[in-house]
Order: C-alpha cells, then structure tokens, then sequence
C-alpha cells in the first residue's frame, strides 16, 4: 500500500512512494518529475508507471538495501542502475539509525528522510541525485567492479572483507571502509593543499622577479602523496629507476667531498631521508594493523625499528614533563594517561593501550601548533556528564577538522592552567564541534569563579 509522497518541490526533484510490505519491512520508490521524464523522450502524465525501487529498509535484521540509480532523463541510463556492476549496496546492523521503531521501520515520509540524512558522510542522501556513494567515495565502487563480478555491496561490522564464497556479494568491513573514506578525505586535502601552495609560490615569485626579490619555493609538506601533488602541480617529473640509481652512486661515492662542502644540504637530506622512512614505516604499520599479526611479530616489528620507540618515549618526555603554551599564554600540561590514550593502542586482545601508534602519532606535531595557532576556532566542550557545553572545556579546531581539547581550571595566583584531554580528526562530529558555543576567556574565568 503506497502511504504517500514528498511534496518538498516535486516538479525540480520527483516523488518518493513508501510501500509498507509488513510491519518490519518497507519499500521506498523514486517517481521522477515530469521534466525528466520529457527529456527521456516518455510520457509525463503516466510517471507513476516509471517509479523505481531506491530503498528497502528491514527492521527486523536491521539493514538498508540501497538501489542505486541514474534520475537524470537526458542521460542513456536514465532510471537505470548508476554503477556498470554494482545494483545494490546493504548497509547491515542499522538499527541504530532508527532505534525509537523497536522492531518496526520507519514508514511515513518524513521518518524515511529522517533515515537519509543519517546514512553514513559517504553517501548521497539527497534521492533526487539517486543515492548511493557521493562522487569522492565513488572510487570503493570503482575498485569492486574491477577486481570481482560481485554486484552487491554490503558494509558490515559482522564480516571481514572479501567476496562471499557462493553470491555475488562483496562484503567490506565497516573499519575498512572508514579507513577508505578518511583516505580519500586525506588524499583530497593533501591535493588541494598541494595546489594552493603552487599557486601562491607562482603569483609570489612573478611578482618578486619584478621587484628583484628572491624566488621561493612551494613547500611540499612531508606526506608522499602531497609531495607528489605538488611536483604534478609545478609540471615536474619524476626520477626514471636509472635516474635515482646514478643519483645515489654519486652520492655514495662523494659522500665526503659533500659533507665537508655543504654540510647543512647533507644535514638537511638526512632529514628528509628519515622523513621518508617513517612515511613508509607508517604505511607497513597501517598493513599490518588489519592481518591479525601475533604479539611476537610486532615485537620483531619495534625491534627491527627502535627508533620509534625512542620518537615515542621523546614526545612523551617534551610533552609530560615540559608541557606547552598557547597562543594567549595558557600553560598546557600532558598527564600521561591522556598521552597514553591519545598515541597508543592494543594490538592483541587484551584492550590495554600498550603499544606505540604510528597512524595516531603523525598528528602529534599537530597539538602544539594548533594551540598556539592565534586564527584558530575556540569553541566551548562538552561536558558529557552534565549534557551541557562549558566554558572550562576548549575546542580548538585547525585544519578543518583536526580537533584538540584541553580543561582550564585555575592556579593559586588566578592565572589559567590547562590539562591535555584528547586530540582527533572530528571528520564526523564537525558540523556539531562548529554549532557550539565559542569559547572566550572572560565565560571561562566566571565559570571557575
């Protein structure tokens, strides 16, 4: 039984149709709007003929199946699927999205908009655009169609991933793909960074070579694929094998000769050698993480690479013990359980956090800047006990998203004192850190008063 339509401008976006099927399960259909249906060469006044099926919600093993489609009627894949393989993506163990319908769906239109707009950043979640992954993303899809035949995705916290053994099902493990999302998320800011320090190097040394001012140089940052981004931006290429082999021999063979003539060149190349070393330990590091590996194999892993430990037990040296200022002069000390909590984790099944992160500890040189960045965004925390935002708790928010919390509290002398809490990318919770109050020094003083 069809329940009824959205009347939210249907003649720019179509309709949706809710069948209820039972109690548990219902069945959500794309309608197009006239305009669209005209420009297919088909007859508008019979658009309810040409509904397609965009959703099944199942309540009662919670899951959303999503049919992906094309909704734009001059396109030959017009009410089609939308990828060349995949027909179909499952989102399983959802219940969380709608928790208050027990063992019942959603069924009235505003419930199933209620339910898009809370499907994971990856997707669409506007039906006029047909759902399915947002353009960023649309690379995981891009990946299955090539390397399987499977024509269903499903995202699951149950399973591993891999293709099941007898369906044309490709199963990706939710921490998989969140790992793929935040990649790509990565990879895009490393791209756009890259581009906007080509452009301001370019206009800056037009302009100087005018007024005889030194040219300067875009800076490449120390991630490898933004170092790569900035090359392609400058139109450089890169080294062939043979290239990158006579390079090293001349180096090798007149190490010495260097060292004596131009010693902070070699210093600086050692710098960026082990910059490069750690960049390719952390992306092992990342392999590893998702085999399983025993305690010993990671003991070898460490030993093999002690000097990430010794980075390790540094920074918590700097920041425990010494602490750090912020940019208006709020002493910021490290407990070592905060530290703790923040850069190391468990690798083996006991949950202690009793290992070294390597993923977490390339934001570490974050934290200090981010606190003494005087163009920062400060907002107050939220006190999770109390269900309030506060004052004595500051946000503050570099980069985007890149967030680091501290608690403010008061010394004898009535000056602030700080005390580490947490650091994270908030990729998720961004929009809700951006609505809270801001932070000001005047609303924390009266709340410690």
């Amino acid at each position: 039984m069809a329940l009824g339509y959205r009347q939210n401008d249907p003649v720019r976006d179509g309709t949706l149709e809710v069948d209820q099927i039972d109690s548990t399960r219902v069945d959500v259909f794309f309608v197009p709007p006239d305009h669209s249906l005209t420009a297919a060469g088909l007859d508008s006044k019979k658009a309810r003929s040409y509904r397609t099926k965009l959703l099944e919600i199942n309540g009662k093993d919670p899951s959303i199946t999503i049919h992906p489609i094309s909704t734009f009627g001059d396109k030959d894949d017009f009410l089609k699927p939308k990828y060349r393989q995949i027909e179909r993506i499952v989102l399983e163990d959802t219940g969380f999205m709608f928790p208050e319908f027990d063992d019942s769906v959603p069924s009235t239109l505003d419930e199933i908009l209620v339910i898009l707009e809370d499907l994971p950043s990856a997707f669409t979640k506007d039906y006029a655009f047909g759902l399915g992954l947002a353009k960023p993303y649309r690379f995981i899809i891009d990946a299955v169609e090539e390397i399987t035949d499977c024509t269903e995705i499903v995202v699951t916290g149950k399973r591993d991933t891999g293709p099941a053994s007898n369906e044309k099902r490709f199963f990706i493990s939710k921490k998989d793909f969140e790992l793929a999302r935040r990649s790509m998320n990565n990879i895009g800011n490393l791209a756009q960074t890259a581009v906007r320090a080509v452009r301001g190097a370019v206009a800056h040394n037009i302009l100087a070579e005018r007024m005889g001012i030194d040219p300067v140089e875009p800076q490449v940052g120390r991630h490898p694929y933004r170092k790569r981004f900035t090359a392609v931006s400058q139109g450089k290429e890169e080294l062939s094998d043979d290239e990158q082999a006579a390079i090293l021999n001349a180096m090798s063979n007149h190490a010495a000769e260097i060292a004596e003539a131009q010693p902070e060149t070699l210093a600086k190349l050692r710098g960026d050698i082990e910059l490069v070393t750690l960049e390719n330990l952390i992306q092992q590091y990342r392999t590893m993480l998702g085999q399983k590996l025993v305690e010993d194999r990671w003991q070898e892993f460490f030993n093999e690479n002690p000097f990430i430990l010794n980075m390790a037990f540094g920074y918590e040296r700097t920041l425990c013990r010494g602490g750090i200022l912020t940019h208006d002069g709020i002493p910021v000390f490290f407990r070592k359980g905060e530290f703790d909590h923040a850069f190391f984790e468990s690798l083996t099944r006991r949950g202690e956090n009793d290992v070294f992160s390597l993923v977490r500890a390339e934001r570490m040189d974050w934290i200090a800047a981010a606190l003494a960045d005087p163009g920062a965004r400060r907002f107050q925390g939220w006190l999770k006990r109390e269900r309030r935002h506060h004052p004595t708790r500051r946000v503050t928010v570099v980069m985007g998203d890149f967030v680091v919390i501290i608690a403010l509290s008061k010394r004898r002398d009535g000056r602030l004192k700080a005390n580490f809490i947490t650091c994270y990318r908030a990729d998720n919770s961004i929009q809700k850190i951006l609505g809270a109050p801001l932070w000001t020094r005047e609303d924390c003083l009266n709340a410690l008063r």
